[in-house]
């Protein structure tokens, strides 16, 4: 019943955040779902304070900095290949972005999960190897949501996969430490390198758009992009919103927006 409650409290927030923020693509659901994460993480960790002594403890910190190392593979590869693709992209949209889910996904997959998992254990014998499972799989599994937004299935299975790899490896970083902040700097760290892309792999038949200009004196004032279709191209949309004010008509239409769909 508690976390109930507390579930509904944070959902009525971060909706009435989400009215007060500047709508700038999704700008206003990321920043409410970061301030609402930090809220629910304050709110779990002082419910279960007896318990949780090193969840944001700096105890531990040198060593799950060391344990993450690993998921630099994944945050240098993101990096390079936009870049060498020609496709680097990286401003504040892209920090929030990335930022969200990082808190997000390690609060509830890590911090919630996890550390209820590890209280049942306790009493009920649970085996170690069954928690690790029960927290890094559901969170592989939620990316292939993006299936149902539009997004490429043999992609989203593969990034599924990924998830698989990496959550096992944050839940094995917090097993060992009980330090969840290191585990959410680098997800969050992965997930922004991995936006510098700005849509990942979208192309024209995953999604649709609508492009509306304010122009005045051939150059444009206002960018509206909405879109429909793959959730990558929502984080395309929020980068062309920001970069085509300012341009001449003629150098909107050389301007790369990463996504094709766009």
């Amino acid at each position: 019943l508690d976390y109930i409650i507390i579930a509904t409290f944070i959902f009525i927030l971060k909706s009435i955040l989400e009215l007060f923020l500047p709508s700038v693509a999704n700008l206003p659901s990321s920043v409410a779902t970061i301030v609402v994460s930090i809220i629910f993480l304050v709110i779990y960790i002082r419910y279960m304070r007896d318990r949780l002594q090193n969840l944001i403890s700096t105890k531990n910190f040198k060593l799950a900095l060391i344990l993450v190392i690993p998921s630099l593979v994944i945050i240098i590869g993101n990096l390079v290949s936009n870049y060498i693709d020609g496709h680097f992209v990286f401003n504040y949209l892209v920090v929030i972005s990335g930022l969200a889910p990082g808190i997000t996904e390690e609060v509830v997959f890590r911090g919630f999960i996890v550390s209820n998992l590890m209280r049942i254990r306790k009493n009920k014998n649970l085996s170690i190897y069954l928690i690790v499972v029960l927290s890094a799989v559901p969170f592989g599994l939620l990316h292939l949501a993006n299936i149902v937004m539009g997004a490429d299935i043999p992609y989203s299975i593969v990034q599924a996969f990924f998830a698989i790899c990496i959550g096992i490896l944050f839940v094995a970083v917090y097993l060992r430490t009980g330090n969840l902040i290191v585990p959410i700097i680098a997800h969050a760290i992965t997930d922004i390198s991995g936006l510098t892309h700005g849509c990942g792999c979208c192309a024209p038949q995953q999604g649709t758009c609508k492009l509306t200009l304010n122009v005045k004196d051939g150059v444009i004032q206002e960018a509206l992009v909405e879109t429909i279709g793959c959730s990558g191209m929502t984080h395309s949309a929020a980068m062309a919103a920001e970069i085509l004010p300012g341009k001449t008509l003629l150098e909107a239409l050389n301007t790369d927006l990463v996504c094709d769909a766009i």
